[in-house]
C-alpha cells in the first residue's frame, strides 16, 4: 500500500471509501523523572529529547486530556492548536496556547513526538494487527521511497518507530487496519474496515478522536 495524503477539503472517510471508520490517535506527552533533563544535557542551552528506550523505561505518558485540564483549555482542539502553532498557517497559529502549555509544566516534561508513530502506540498496533489474523505487516516510507514486509513475531518495542525517520504508513497483511503518521503532526491516523473503533481504542488504552462521516483531516479547526 502506498502512502496516503489527504486533502483538507473533503471528509477523511470519503477519501478512503474502502474503510468504514477512522480515528486520530493522539500522541502522548512524556513526563521524565525529576532532574532527568539537567543530567542529560552537556551544556545548559542544549535541547534534549529522550530516546524511545528512555521513554519506555523511565517515561510516563501524559494524556492530552490531562494537559487540557491543567491548562484550563476548553477542548482538545486547543491542545492541538498549541502543539501545531510553530508549523500551522495563519489564522490557526495560537502562541498564547503554546505558551500556556510550556508555562504549566517543568523542564522534564516533553511534548509529543511528531512526524512518526510514537513508541507508546507500538504494542497496541501490533496487538491490533494480530487480532486481525495477521502474521506480518507492510510499511511504506514516502520520504526515502522504501517499503517492505515485517514479521509481527520478530518485532521489538522499537521496530515500528525505526521503519522510517518521519512519515510512514503501515497495514496488516489483510489490509484490515492502517496507521499513518504525518509530517509535523502529533497524532496518527487510524483507518479500519470495522465499523466500531471504540472497543479497539479502549482495549489498547489509546486516547483518540473518533471521526464521523464529516470529519476532515484538520479535525481541530472549527468550521
Amino acid at each position: 500500500m502506498d502512502y496516503i495524503r489527504f486533502n483538507e477539503e473533503d471528509p477523511l472517510l470519503q477519501q478512503v471509501p474502502e474503510y468504514r471508520s477512522s480515528a486520530f490517535l493522539l500522541h502522548p506527552f512524556v513526563q521524565m523523572p525529576k532532574g532527568w533533563s539537567e543530567k542529560k544535557k552537556s551544556h545548559p542551552d542544549e535541547h534534549v529529547y529522550p530516546s524511545d528506550e528512555e521513554i519506555l523505561t523511565l517515561g510516563t505518558p501524559v494524556s492530552w486530556e490531562t494537559v487540557r485540564t491543567i491548562c484550563g483549555f476548553s477542548s482538545l482542539n486547543e491542545v492541538a492548536l498549541a502543539l501545531g502553532t510553530a508549523t500551522f498557517k495563519r489564522p490557526y497559529q495560537r502562541p498564547d496556547l503554546e505558551k500556556k502549555v510550556s508555562d504549566s509544566f517543568s523542564s522534564d516534561f516533553y511534548w509529543p513526538q511528531e512526524d512518526r508513530i510514537p513508541v507508546f502506540l507500538n504494542k497496541g498496533i501490533l496487538n491490533d494487527f494480530s487480532s486481525n489474523g495477521a502474521q506480518n505487516f507492510y510499511f511504506s516510507d514516502p520520504v526515502f521511497d522504501s517499503s517492505g514486509q515485517v514479521s509481527i513475531e520478530k518485532c521489538t518495542f522499537s521496530t515500528i518507530s525505526e521503519l522510517a525517520p518521519a512519515e510512514v504508513i503501515i497495514t496488516d497483511e489483510n489490509l484490515q487496519s492502517v496507521f499513518i503518521s504525518q509530517y509535523d503532526r502529533c497524532y496518527t491516523i487510524f483507518l479500519s474496515k470495522q465499523q466500531n473503533l471504540e472497543e479497539k481504542i479502549t482495549l489498547n488504552n489509546w486516547e483518540a478522536i473518533i471521526c464521523n462521516i464529516g470529519t476532515k483531516i484538520e479535525w481541530f479547526v472549527k468550521g
